[in-house]
């Protein structure tokens, strides 16, 4: 949490990208991709359970 206060605010003042970089390589798009192949349940998606899952 330390570390990424100061880059939401930089995200907010200077455009940073960086605390969306999920969203900014279509992390979203090959989970669902994942999901499917799996049949609905997969283990090795990166969104679900993260942190960052609520962002996108």
């Amino acid at each position: 949490e330390k570390v990424q206060q100061p880059e939401f605010a930089a995200a907010a003042k200077d455009g940073y990208t960086f605390v969306s970089h999920q969203q900014e390589v279509g992390t979203g798009y090959f989970d669902k991709v994942t999901t499917i192949i799996q049949g609905g349940a997969s283990s090795v998606t990166a969104l679900t359970g993260s942190t960052e899952e609520s962002q996108f």
